[in-house]
């Protein structure tokens, strides 16, 4: 017999400065850290450790087309550090003859990508926007690059109907 237990610590900040003078740009920057640890374990039979620290930066470039429109231009970069130990009894599986095994692993990961949207507004109903993300991932390195299109109808003021398509990823999980 053995005890369960888990524990899960989320620990971030976040930081963000809008300039928005008079006229047609404005700037937006974010930057971001944080920390997320989560703890299992159950008896001494398995235990699992993961630790992730984690920043990020991205700045944003709006110019207004007046009433009709909005040119946005921006960037992120993400660094990702993560840690992971594994300690399962595998006496029970036929696979492995060692009574425990432990992995320990770590990945260091970024992404940094480029980013623009084209929002125009035919009429005070409508809203239709095109956007290209372009990016590139080091954790199984490849360039990426995500044609996204969006279409919005207001046919009341308290109701929108929106409707998205486009190509979208995500990174891969530690395993």
């Amino acid at each position: 017999t053995g005890s369960i237990g888990q524990h899960i610590n989320f620990h971030g900040g976040i930081f963000q400065y809008r300039y928005r003078p008079e006229g047609p740009f404005s700037f937006d920057l974010t930057a971001s850290a944080g920390y997320n640890g989560i703890n299992f374990g159950a008896g001494a039979k398995y235990s699992f450790d993961v630790d992730t620290v984690s920043a990020m930066v991205r700045p944003e470039a709006t110019i207004r087309l007046g009433s009709w429109g909005r040119v946005l231009l921006g960037s992120e970069l993400e660094i990702t550090y993560t840690n992971a130990d594994v300690t399962s009894d595998t006496s029970l599986t036929e696979t492995c003859d060692q009574p425990f095994l432990t992995e320990r692993g770590t990945l260091e990961h970024y992404h940094a990508l480029l980013y623009g949207e084209l929002e125009l507004r035919p009429l005070e109903q409508l809203t239709i926007t095109a956007g290209l993300r372009a990016g590139h991932e080091e954790i199984e390195p490849h360039f990426v690059i995500e044609p996204r299109f969006w279409v919005g109808i207001r046919p009341h003021e308290t109701t929108e109907i929106e409707l998205a398509l486009g190509l979208h990823h995500q990174s891969p999980e530690l395993e």
